[in-house]
């Protein structure tokens, strides 16, 4: 059986090396007929090489241009033509040669078909290399290493022509080039520069942008006869869906009326059309709100976006700083870039100034990077140089405002890690026009200054030096983590009205304060003109940690939250300025010196308008308008019962008879804050105090009783005042006023506690001499302090504290 079993074996394993052996002889013989297969290509490959070289070399001498289609296209076609350059002329079938001359004279006679043939092949086989080989483009490739004098312009324009029109990146990451006059580089392409270093000369700057980063996609003309149907969908606050735009999906709109002229600005004939930007996205619905209540509309441009991004990074700029356009008047000069392409991306760069030269700019510029009519685009990790305006002696200042960054109608942009501080002698690094959905995200910048309608702004982790943020428009303006080094926080443009339509949140900053000016959170101005449209100082106001940083402690001036117009009428149009309707401010506090802040000066609420109604009668006010302030930080203060201008809030009616239903009546909350000095003259209100210490309330209305409510919970009342007409320090003459849980304090009467002024001015207790002691007001669990018990005056007989 043993035997059985290895002979059995045995044989098996013969015939699987037998069939072994046949499979390899297959294969040697696949192997065969394909090395076959291969040489006979090759062959026919090698014959019809040798054929075309034949047939080339006919008129291939010298250098071989593009076949021209007729013979007088041939100058037309190749004006930069040297001698013994030969073309093809296809309706003739013959090649010239260029002559010494100039001229072109008939080289051979050569059978049109073939050399049709032949040149269609060439041409294919070229692109092939040319797009599977090359895979980029290089400056190199079209230049030798420059000398260091001459203009590179011309060579790096046709790198980025030769790159566009083939759709090839260009990657340059080293060298050195010089820019004299070439401008209006066109960049298609996604470009990184590396560590390339450009030198720009100013004095061209007449000539337009170095680099143009732009389209292929041009604007349209909107269809006018849709705009009727389009206009009521046109509602402001709104992102609509618009049927009637459908074809216009992934484009960028411009929307106009220039019937409607808005932002006219005071002291000059500049005035805008009314007009939005947006973009329709895929589904057909507007991105970026609708910003004005629209009349009318006169055109509606289109452009396509492009549905990739195009990303340029690396490379640093050199500037001469020797633009003078020669004439006395400012003209604004281009350098850099102009970003016109949606969807773009410009990271990595360093832009300063040529290595022992200054910034000797006589004229602005706009920006060396400016962005115009365009949606999405982003700036990162990028140092821009803001200009000098202001120098040393005024021969040498420049008239206008002269910009690092700068654009108009631009819709979604972000900057982000971009570093451009600067000192007094510089104006900006941001100088724009109708910037809408604007985001600034950890940079250092010496000003965010928007002209004319800025539409949602956002800001954070962000620091901006002495020229501060300088703003009009709306939306949602949301500044957090930054600090200002300017003595206004937020200076709302008063040339355009200082006019913010919408809400205004402030999180956790500091506005670092050097000079002796007054100190404002948000200053709002304005002058009595036609500015072109209704001015919102804010729609709600929202301030939360918030820091007054002082370098001086010795610096006394004042510090407040904000200020407003004078007056809330504008003559010239009989409109009303629009006063926010929730004033929130929490955690407010001062370091660097121990003088406190102030709160804000209302010198007309009746003429200021308010959205919501409010109203006054015998029995109580309606409010229309929330001020609640939280931990603030506030001045101690000793001024006069009766003053208008040293208080915390003042809030003053000249004429009483002339509240109407959108006037101001507020509704005041003071929480947690200490030697609070509140002037309301005949103002309607309602007022809370709670865990705060009281120095003056001033109510006075002339006659018997304030116009409001007042109520007091938890509170001290420790008046601090100086000499003055005799009114009490606690002037509030209503019988609408409640004090629980509270404790009053002797007067500090021009700087120390006296006693006799205590029993005289205490208002709050006003009583009628010889009157059996009249007390004003409802009073719980309250008591006065030790040292008050010792006064022998009505106040005591006359108290009665209820519980």
């Amino acid at each position: 059986m043993a035997e059985n079993i290895n002979y059995t074996d045995t044989l098996r394993r013969g015939t699987d090396k037998l069939n072994d052996s046949i499979n390899d002889a297959n294969y040697a013989r696949t192997t065969a007929d394909t090395a076959k297969s291969t040489a006979d290509i090759a062959k026919t490959q090698s014959d019809q090489a040798i054929n075309d070289s034949s047939a080339a070399l006919q008129y291939n001498v010298g250098k071989y241009r593009t076949p021209s289609a007729t013979f007088s296209d041939i100058d037309t076609d190749h004006p930069g033509a040297e001698e013994n350059d030969r073309v093809f002329v296809r309706d003739t079938g013959k090649v010239y040669v260029k002559e010494s001359d100039g001229s072109w004279k008939e080289f051979s006679e050569i059978t049109a078909g073939p050399v049709n043939e032949v040149d269609d092949r060439l041409s294919s086989e070229l692109n092939d290399i040319r797009t599977k080989r090359i895979q980029y483009v290089t400056y190199a490739m079209f230049s030798p290493p420059s000398d260091g004098v001459s203009d590179d312009g011309p060579a790096i324009k046709e790198a980025h022509e030769y790159a566009n029109q083939n759709n090839l990146p260009v990657i340059n990451t080293a060298g050195e080039y010089w820019i004299n006059n070439t401008r209006n580089i066109p960049v298609k392409t996604n470009t990184d520069l590396g560590s390339s270093i450009f030198h720009i000369d100013e004095t061209y700057n007449d000539q337009g942008h170095v680099f143009l980063v732009e389209s292929d996609n041009e604007f349209v003309t909107v269809d006018s006869g849709l705009y009727d149907a389009i206009l009521p969908q046109l509602i402001k606050g709104t992102e609509p869906v618009i049927s009637e735009l459908d074809q216009y999906n992934n484009h960028f709109l411009v929307i106009e009326d220039a019937n409607n002229q808005v932002g006219k600005r005071v002291g000059s004939s500049v005035s805008w059309n009314m007009t939005d930007i947006c973009y329709l996205d895929e589904h057909g619905r507007i991105v970026g709100e609708i910003t004005w209540d629209w009349g009318g509309i006169t055109s509606i441009t289109a452009k396509e976006a492009e549905k990739n991004y195009l990303i340029v990074e690396g490379g640093t700029f050199l500037l001469n700083g020797q633009w003078d356009d020669g004439s006395t008047s400012t003209t604004y000069g281009d350098n850099g870039f102009l970003i016109t392409r949606a969807r773009t991306i410009i990271r990595g760069q360093f832009v300063g100034l040529e290595e022992g030269t200054s910034d000797n700019n006589q004229d602005p510029v706009h920006g060396f990077y400016y962005y115009e009519d365009v949606y999405d685009v982003k700036l990162e990790d990028v140092r821009v140089m803001p200009r000098e305006k202001d120098r040393s002696g005024t021969s040498e200042d420049i008239g206008a405002g002269t910009y690092g960054i700068g654009g108009r109608r631009v819709l979604r942009s972000t900057f982000k890690n971009v570093s451009a501080n600067g000192s007094e002698v510089h104006w900006g690094v941001f100088g724009t026009n109708m910037f809408k959905d604007f985001n600034i995200e950890n940079c250092a910048l010496n000003r965010v200054d928007i002209h004319f309608h800025c539409w949602n702004l956002t800001v954070n982790d962000t620091f901006v030096g002495e020229k501060g943020f300088t703003l009009t428009g709306g939306g949602k303006l949301r500044i957090n983590n930054t600090s200002v080094k300017k003595n206004s926080f937020i200076f709302f443009r008063g040339d355009y009205g200082s006019k913010w339509d919408g809400d205004i949140d402030i999180d956790n900053c500091t506005q670092k304060i050097q000079d002796t000016e007054t100190a404002y959170i948000l200053e709002f101005v304005g002058q009595d003109t036609d500015y072109g449209y209704i001015i919102t100082n804010g729609k709600n106001i929202n301030i939360n940690n918030f820091t007054f940083d002082y370098d001086d402690p010795s610096n006394d001036n004042i510090a407040r939250l904000m200020t407003f117009h004078t007056d809330g009428l504008i003559t010239t149009t009989n409109e009303r300025r629009r006063f926010p309707t929730q004033i929130n401010v929490k955690n407010v506090k001062v370091q660097g010196r121990d003088k406190g802040i102030r709160l804000f000066h209302m010198a007309d609420p009746i003429n200021y308008y308010v959205p919501k109604v409010g109203s006054i009668d015998s029995d109580e006010v309606t409010t229309n308008t929330t001020w609640h302030f939280e931990n603030l930080e506030l001045e101690s203060m000793s001024a006069p019962t009766n003053s208008i201008g040293q208080n915390h809030i003042y809030v003053g009616v000249g004429n009483d008879d002339n509240y109407g239903p959108n006037s101001i009546y507020p509704k005041i909350t003071v929480i947690d804050c200490k030697h609070f000095h509140y002037n309301a003259s005949k103002t309607a209100h309602k007022l809370t105090c709670e865990r705060s210490q009281i120095s003056v309330i001033d109510h006075y209305n002339g006659g018997a009783h304030g116009k409001g409510t007042n109520t007091f919970i938890n509170c001290e009342f420790k008046p601090n005042i100086t000499s003055d007409t005799g009114q009490d320090a606690l002037f509030i003459e209503s019988d609408r006023s409640t004090y629980i849980d509270c404790i009053f304090f002797p007067i500090i009467y021009d700087g120390s506690e006296n006693l006799t002024q205590t029993e005289e001015q205490y208002g709050t207790f006003s009583y009628a001499a010889g009157s059996g002691g009249v007390v004003y007001g409802n009073f719980l669990f309250c008591k006065l302090s030790d040292k008050m018990g010792s006064i022998p005056s009505a106040i005591e007989s006359g108290l009665r504290f209820n519980g």
